[in-house]
């Protein structure tokens, strides 16, 4: 259970830490998934053997990141070293899977794209995410934006890996800077503006993210996220009876997980009071 007390609320490090925890735990889970969905039979010209390495990989990572090296070893190029690198990635040996995926990404002479090895770079800084390395993640993510300037759905992706890189390294500026320039490309995306919102209110502009999470309830009232955030402005605000009321709800509404147990920590540290745990430290 996360250790709180009062003045740590007000400060908003607790805050910082749940919900920085929230955005960047769900990158954690995705990357196998999603950023891995990218890696499928339509890259390298729709290579069958490309498939059928990842397919190995899903089986048994350890195995298929070996035969993703015979492959190499027998010409696989590209397509064997970055199926070698996804292999490292599922098999949690992240920091290996961003080394491979910058170099694959950072070698113009391979045959990629442009906007491939943007993908890759993007990749590799999710993956220097999971290692816990977010300036190499900035760096790798930096890489991917001077490559990538056709798809704005991709840029709004790095833009916000980015703003989560920066966010790791606790710097709320350049990441809510970030969030900024996610929304130019997603106006009204529920989790940028919370997020966005949080950056905020660590930077000690309450207003804005009062305005910022008011944006996003007003179109759904039940989002938890803002609901956690909103109500840590209430205790922020002095109305811990409306905070109380939105933690409540998170926790009706969510079944288990990071976001109920965040509200359920709040209200646990809510109950015992500004005269108990909630005393200055």
């Amino acid at each position: 259970m996360l250790k709180m007390s009062y003045t740590a609320l007000q400060r908003g490090s607790t805050a910082l830490a749940v919900l920085i925890g929230l955005w960047l735990m769900p990158a954690a889970a995705q990357l196998n998934e999603s950023e891995r969905a990218t890696a499928n039979s339509n890259w390298f010209g729709g290579s069958a053997a490309y498939e059928l390495c990842l397919s190995r990989v899903e089986l048994d990572p350890e195995d298929g990141f070996d035969r993703a090296l015979a492959w190499y070893d027998q010409g696989g190029g590209p397509p064997a070293l970055h199926c070698a690198a996804i292999a490292l990635l599922t098999a949690g040996h992240f920091a290996d899977a961003a080394d491979r995926l910058d170099l694959i990404a950072q070698n113009p002479s391979n045959g990629l794209d442009a906007n491939m090895r943007a993908v890759i770079f993007n990749q590799a800084g999710n993956a220097w995410m999971l290692e816990g390395f977010p300036e190499q993640a900035i760096e790798s993510l930096n890489a991917a934006l001077a490559l990538d300037t056709q798809s704005t759905g991709r840029l709004a992706e790095i833009y916000f890996d980015r703003a989560r890189a920066w966010i790791m390294a606790q710097n709320w500026d350049e990441g809510v800077q970030d969030l900024g320039r996610v929304l130019d490309y997603a106006p009204g995306a529920k989790d940028v503006l919370t997020l966005r919102a949080t950056g905020y209110r660590a930077l000690g502009s309450d207003q804005l993210a009062w305005d910022d999470v008011t944006r996003v309830l007003s179109d759904d009232p039940d989002y938890s996220p803002a609901l956690i955030e909103r109500g840590v402005l209430y205790v922020l605000g002095g109305d811990s009876d409306l905070a109380r009321a939105d933690w409540v709800k998170v926790m009706l509404q969510e079944d288990g997980g990071e976001l109920e147990a965040a509200a359920r920590d709040y209200l646990h540290e809510l109950d015992i009071g500004p005269h108990g745990a909630f005393a200055a430290e």
